[in-house]
């Protein structure tokens, strides 16, 4: 009885260490999450921590712009649900199809299976100013679940105009280049047809004058027309 009492109790004492010490993996891990939660809030408008497979937003935090939503999307646990009320409020309208479809699980999934990290870049409209943002989805390697993600959203307003500015002044300066291009051609081809004529006509009094050579009143008209050409 007592060796049977004490191989019970030996079992328990093992079952209590094994849940302390998953209880202090889990303390461990939410402490990761917390610090790296911290450090990207710090450059991202929008962080958040998304379990894919059950479809479940974790853990997330508005600043700036998208401040305002951060109440009504608290009360929304379901990731599409909150990607939903995300798009249709704070997504540009003609921007909402393309950033619902690519924030679909299945291609976030798909896009981290071969690459570290999965961008997609849209406008936002709030309070009728329109601007750039990227949102950027990597796997969340401190979590043992593998579909766990974290979602970053970060204003790229100001680099993607800059961009769009040299893109559009780079269209402008082709398009210059090949009107020149075209008028030079033009005025190449018109001057050879300028001279390509009167030269016709010098070779060919000359032509006759040669042939008229022991005429001195012809060779003396060819010539004549030779200068007037």
């Amino acid at each position: 009885v007592a060796l049977i009492g004490f191989k019970y109790g030996h079992s328990e004492k093992r079952k209590k260490n094994v849940v302390r010490e998953e209880l202090e993996k889990q303390k461990e891990l939410r402490y990761q999450q917390e610090v790296l939660f911290n450090e990207l809030i710090e450059d991202f408008d929008t962080i958040a921590i998304i379990d894919l497979d059950k479809e479940i937003v974790k853990q997330f935090s508005f600043r700036r712009y998208f401040k305002p939503f951060e109440k009504n999307m608290g009360k929304l646990s379901n990731y599409y649900d909150r990607m939903d009320y995300f798009a249709d409020n704070a997504v540009f309208k003609d921007d909402i199809k393309h950033y619902k479809q690519a924030m679909k699980k299945e291609k976030i999934l798909d896009a981290l299976k071969d690459n570290p990290s999965y961008v997609v870049n849209f406008r936002t409209c709030i309070k009728n100013e329109i601007m750039y943002y990227q949102a950027k989805i990597v796997r969340d390697t401190s979590s043992k679940d593998s579909d766990t993600v974290i979602l970053g959203i970060r204003n790229v307003d100001a680099e993607t105009k800059l961009i769009l500015k040299h893109r559009r002044l780079l269209e402008e300066a082709k398009v210059k280049a090949e009107v020149a291009n075209k008028a030079k051609s033009t005025f190449l081809f018109n001057m050879s047809h300028d001279i390509r004529t009167p030269m016709n006509a010098i070779v060919g009094f000359t032509d006759m004058a040669l042939e008229s050579i022991y005429n001195p009143a012809k060779v003396k008209d060819y010539l004549e027309k030779v200068k007037l050409s």
